[in-house]
């Protein structure tokens, strides 16, 4: 019979690394929660940022970002919906931002079965109508195409809805 993984020597070590997992997992809750009530009731800018770098962070992983994005999707849910919200939506990390998570759609009408995106913003790939705007917005969208920085790319979407939404 061959030697099992868990076995007398290893026991100890195993057991001391599933203690750790279990208090950790424990403190990256509160820490999460914390973030989210952070950025979703006060607007903390720091908040948002250090959530995005976390997720980012294990993104390296295919285990690890599936383990946040499910703690992401449930924390995020909770803080809404003890803040008012009826339905609320998750939030998720996609390119960079914080955003909320579309829903799939259930009755199996179309959509692209992609589940995640930002309802702030219309389509960015999308044809811009002719109007006096127009040209305002096709210079925000390539503005925000070509920046890095977190903050820029939440004040141009904000600023492209606002446009979009006067038109």
């Amino acid at each position: 019979m061959a030697t099992l993984l868990l076995n007398e020597q290893t026991i100890p070590s195993l057991a001391k690394g599933w203690v750790a997992g279990v208090n950790n997992k424990g403190k990256m809750q509160a820490a999460l929660l914390e973030a989210f009530e952070a950025w979703i009731i006060h607007k903390d800018i720091n908040a948002r940022n250090m959530l995005v770098k976390l997720f980012e962070a294990l993104a390296h992983n295919e285990k690890a970002t599936a383990s946040i994005r499910t703690q992401f999707n449930t924390l995020s849910k909770r803080v809404k919906k003890a803040n008012g919200e009826e339905n609320p939506l998750a939030l998720t990390v996609k390119d960079g931002e914080l955003v909320d998570v579309i829903p799939r759609n259930k009755g199996g009408t179309g959509g692209d079965g992609g589940g995640e995106g930002s309802q702030l913003v219309a389509d960015l790939s999308a044809p811009v109508q002719p109007t006096a705007n127009g040209d305002a917005i096709e210079h925000l969208r390539g503005m925000l195409k070509a920046s890095k920085c977190v903050e820029d790319r939440a004040a141009l979407k904000i600023g492209i809805a606002a446009i979009a939404a006067s038109m």
